[in-house]
């Protein structure tokens, strides 16, 4: 596991121990037009809102959300 997914994993487990959350805390990373989708996450096959995104990465889905794979344009703005 590299550096920066260890101390990630470090302060997932105090936020959850500190206020209690009952799933996985959720990170979500805007990318800059033109900029390459990180490797190793998903696109899904199905349009998604923004809010059943965010409650898929809760269940430890990885998802990339490209403007095609968005349902909702709120979400998406």
């Amino acid at each position: 596991m590299s550096e920066i997914l260890s101390k990630n994993a470090e302060m997932a487990k105090k936020m959850k121990d500190i206020i209690n959350l009952r799933s996985e805390p959720v990170a979500i990373k805007l990318i800059r037009k033109g900029e390459p989708f990180p490797a190793g996450y998903d696109v899904p096959e199905k349009q998604h809102s923004h809010c059943q995104a965010v409650m898929a990465a809760r269940n430890g889905e990885k998802l990339c959300m490209p403007l095609s794979a968005q349902g909702c344009m709120i979400g998406a703005s």
